[in-house]
């Protein structure tokens, strides 16, 4: 796992700096970036709004957000990534992941779930990442009727094996 590199430990530091003084024009970065991360989903969640959204691939991060945004995510702690959907269900999701490791080394990389793609996700070893799965109730039949899917035992599994790894953390 990477450590924090200089880049990142001067924003941080000049952020909260900024912050505790009040500054109202500032010339650090926010330690978080949220990137909306749209795709198809796999359930049918009794209060999802549903919609029609581009799918993200690794070719609209590159063209639209890495190319816009390379500057800022440098300097940033933590990368987010969500939106409408299940991004892990991405069909070269696990090429993104090693495509993010190599050009965000030092940033953890959040990503939102609903869990049913977890056992299928490799997460590299070299970099940090929160993983929040929306698992919406605390047993089966209750999920059942809240997502329209039968996965919950699937979803807890895949929750306990990644929780082994040192480099995950479910927040």
């Amino acid at each position: 796992m990477q450590l924090e590199n200089g880049k990142i430990k001067f924003n941080n530091i000049l952020n909260k700096f900024e912050y505790v003084n009040g500054k109202k024009f500032l010339k650090s970065v926010p330690t978080t970036i949220g990137i909306g991360t749209h795709f198809f989903c796999n359930a049918k969640c009794v209060f999802c709004l549903g919609g029609n959204y581009p799918y993200f691939t690794i070719n609209r991060y590159e063209t639209f957000f890495e190319e816009k945004l390379s500057d800022i995510l440098c300097k940033t702690s933590c990368v987010d990534f969500h939106g409408y959907g299940e991004l892990l269900l991405m069909s070269k999701i696990n090429e993104f992941l090693a495509y993010l490791d190599k050009k965000l080394p030092n940033q953890i990389k959040t990503f939102f779930t609903n869990g049913v793609a977890l056992k299928n996700i490799k997460f590299p070893t070299n970099s940090l990442y929160n993983v929040i799965v929306s698992l919406h109730a605390s047993n089966k039949q209750l999920h059942k009727q809240i997502v329209g899917i039968d996965n919950f035992d699937d979803i807890i599994l895949s929750i306990k094996k990644l929780k082994q790894r040192k480099n995950i953390k479910f927040i």
